[in-house]
């Protein structure tokens, strides 16, 4: 699998590496080419181009995260993906007895409400397992500190909508050298690959797995 853009002389090669590390130190380049991954997971148009051997969908196989304060599993998305995913379950998992059960035991329940009112009153009679998560309203639990939380986001994530590569733009400003050596050891263990983006080199990479584009656009 390999990631390119236009503006860099260089190809992504993760058949040969887990991780790159990218620092971008031109601000008007680090802010345009990130900005530009982050549209491209949300289905817009942009020039990062994901191939195995053919092109891939960026927006179904990278994982952008940028905005680690207020990183959590419990945003719209991740809700979305459970929902998807439990609903998912009536393709091999009978769920029809149990669901008969409660529609009879709402239908008692209602017997018993509507029976203490000498009007009418309309009500659902059919409860679904959509209808069910709504009230049950399933959530995560997040972890305080920040390489627990960004490990548990991505393990959580990758689990309902399975991805080939994490983006991770300024995680270096906020994690020492030895938690971004445990985050590379967590994620690679998971057989997902690791970019990350900087706008300076905290010099905690391997030359080997480094490309620096300086203030002048050149690749060093």
């Amino acid at each position: 699998m390999k990631l390119v853009h236009p503006n860099i002389d260089f190809g992504f090669d993760f058949q040969k590496k887990n991780y790159y590390s990218l620092v971008i130190e031109n601000a008007d380049e680090f802010f345009r080419l990130t900005k530009q991954i982050l549209n491209q997971t949300e289905g817009e148009e942009g020039q990062w181009v994901l191939s195995e051997v053919l092109p891939i969908n960026i927006n179904k196989n990278i994982l952008v995260l940028s905005d680690f304060y207020n990183l959590s599993c419990n945003n719209k998305k991740m809700e979305s993906l459970l929902k998807s995913k439990i609903l998912g379950l009536n393709s091999f998992v009978d769920m029809g007895e149990v669901l008969s059960r409660i529609n009879a035991d709402i239908l008692d329940l209602n017997d018993i409400i509507t029976s203490n009112f000498d009007f009418k009153i309309e009500y659902n009679d059919e409860i679904t397992l959509e209808s069910i998560l709504k009230l049950l309203k399933y959530s995560f639990s997040d972890e305080e500190i920040l390489l627990k939380k960004v490990v548990n986001y991505i393990e959580i994530y990758s689990e309902l909508n399975p991805i080939k590569l994490v983006v991770f733009v300024g995680m270096t400003a906020l994690l020492n050298e030895t938690d971004i050596e445990n985050l590379i050891k967590e994620i690679s263990y998971r057989d997902i690959k690791m970019f990350f983006i900087d706008s300076f080199d905290k010099q905690i990479f391997k030359k080997e797995n480094k490309i620096i584009v300086d203030k002048d656009l050149c690749l060093i």
